[in-house]
């Protein structure tokens, strides 16, 4: 993902507000899981790739962008299924250079 210095940054899930205190330049942007929400569409940009049952609920992994992310949701869905993404709105987490903990 890459921070301007216009309003926006440019990420693979489309534009999102740029943060006052950032410099621009390539980042790494920490999308928390509660301020993620999925649900069933034929037309989503995203795909199931797994689903993991946690009682009331499931954590999904889906692909959405050849970006994946992890997922909680009520509604069960299918591996394979496409689905809407939705990001609540925050101020993003970012760090300059990727942290150890993401897989490449």
């Amino acid at each position: 993902m890459t921070v301007s210095e216009q309003e926006q940054m440019q990420t693979p899930l489309g534009p999102w507000p740029r943060p006052v205190h950032c410099h621009p330049g390539p980042h790494w942007w920490l999308l928390r899981p509660q301020f993620l929400s999925i649900r069933a569409d034929e037309q989503g940009e995203g795909q199931v790739l797994s689903q993991q049952f946690m009682g009331d609920s499931s954590r999904y992994t889906i692909d959405i962008h050849g970006q994946k992310l992890s997922v909680h949701a009520r509604e069960p869905l299918s591996v394979g299924e496409r689905v809407r993404l939705n990001i609540r709105a925050h101020e993003p987490v970012l760090f300059n250079d990727g942290p150890s903990f993401i897989e490449h």
